[in-house]
């Protein structure tokens, strides 16, 4: 993403998850919590967008950066919601938890697709 903020996102059985990581943005602000929300506001339009690329299905758990401000969490949820507003497959998004977790549950549009890849192993030296 832009700013250098990146996300990570890990599929299980269960569910998926999205881990949201400001890169090197960490030490460039003044304030630790300006440079949250930025990069939080960043990472859920990219995550709305990224639901829909890769109709993600199921639950979803979103680990936004932490944020102290009550005021930004809830900017964050309403524009995360609004991202989502066009997104034509049923589902519905909780509000943060304590933890600052923000669940998502979603509708595929599509049957799932289930890409398997191979890849030599780098550490095995018997090549």
């Amino acid at each position: 993403m832009s700013k250098g903020a990146y996300l990570i996102i890990e599929h299980t059985e269960a569910l998926h998850v999205i881990d949201v990581n400001s890169g090197n943005r960490s030490n460039k602000a003044t304030n630790q919590e300006d440079t949250a929300m930025e990069v939080n506001m960043i990472a859920a339009a990219e995550i709305a967008r990224q639901l829909r690329l890769r109709d993600m299905g199921g639950i979803i758990v979103v680990d936004f950066i932490d944020m102290s401000n009550p005021e930004n969490r809830k900017v964050l949820f309403d524009f995360l919601r609004e991202e989502m507003s066009d997104d034509k497959a049923k589902h519905k998004i909780l509000p943060p938890s304590k933890f600052g977790l923000v669940q998502i549950t979603r509708q595929r549009v599509r049957p799932e697709r289930n890409i398997k890849t191979r890849e030599e192993d780098p550490n095995n030296f018997n090549h």
